[in-house]
């Protein structure tokens, strides 16, 4: 009964009154976890939210309220905060997907990518065009395709061997090389491609020609702390020949952003020679550069 009247209630407010067309524009404004708890308000919202059309944009990276907790430790209590936030497995990541990623996704935004999960979307998604995630957590057997109308890709280099492996360790720069030049190959297949952003990646000048060899409207390009195959590597490349010899032939190019910020000597380096090439982007409109500042 009181669950009948609750329900009655609720169908006589201002935001019940609204189409399911102006819902979806409103629930497509929430969060996640908003969303989440929007489908237990009514069977009304619960059947819109439920329907694979329904999702437009899923951000997995989005955290809920802080709740406080509390834990009985022998004699005492403890009291302690723990923020919402989506589970962080593949398995969990996938059953999300299929219930609610479809045809009509444009958007996912994720901590971490997975063969698995690149692959459903590839399958199941074909109208996503923004891939915005953290880690690609590749293996050496792993087929992986991205989807085919990508137009904004955000990736992040994934760990090797550790972050103070030894540059001089020949199976570190293996694992460094084969990610990071299998992916950057996947990506200069995406011939939609606007905007690309790449944080720590190894990026050798065969690799980086690569993605700038095909004909595509590349118009904004993000590098986070590069790795290039310098003298500490054995070879004399460094990023200003790189992008000379890659990013910097592409014509539609307007803006590239180069942050190396790391205190890694590796990353601060890099931009040492850089103004050597920037008069070869005779197309950006706007180039910028940061860099991690010692103390003297």
């Amino acid at each position: 009964m009181l669950e009948q009247q609750s329900n009655y209630e609720l169908d006589r407010i201002g935001i019940n009154k609204l189409g399911i067309d102006e819902l979806l524009l409103i629930f497509n404004l929430l969060t996640l976890y908003e969303r989440l708890i929007a489908m237990r308000v009514s069977k009304t919202w619960y059947s819109i939210l439920r329907e694979k059309s329904s999702w437009l944009r899923v951000d997995f990276t989005e955290k809920g309220p802080i709740a406080e907790k509390v834990v009985q430790a022998g004699g005492s209590k403890l009291h302690y905060n723990v923020q919402w936030r989506f589970p962080s497995t593949e398995s969990d990541i996938l059953l999300f997907l299929r219930h609610y990623g479809g045809g009509c996704l444009k958007e996912i935004r994720i901590g971490f990518f997975t063969n698995t999960i690149v692959n459903y979307l590839r399958e199941n998604c074909p109208n996503l065009r923004s891939i915005c995630g953290g880690q690609l957590l590749l293996n050496k057997e792993d087929v992986l395709y991205f989807p085919t109308n990508i137009t904004r890709c955000e990736l992040e280099s994934p760990p090797t061997l550790g972050y103070f492996a030894h540059p001089d360790n020949d199976e570190y720069i293996e694992g460094l090389q084969y990610h990071d030049e299998q992916i950057l190959g996947l990506l200069s297949q995406q011939a939609r491609l606007r905007y690309v952003k790449l944080d720590r990646f190894w990026m050798s000048k065969s690799a980086m020609i690569s993605l700038a060899s095909k004909e595509k409207p590349l118009r904004e390009f993000q590098i986070i702390n590069p790795i290039v195959s310098w003298k500490e590597f054995g070879s004399e490349e460094y990023l200003d020949e790189v992008l000379s010899a890659s990013v910097g032939n592409i014509v539609t190019l307007k803006c590239l952003r180069i942050d190396c910020t790391s205190p890694s000597k590796r990353f601060v380096s890099q931009l040492y020679h850089l103004p050597h090439c920037i008069g070869h982007f005779e197309n950006l409109k706007t180039l910028a550069l940061a860099m991690f500042e010692r103390d003297v």
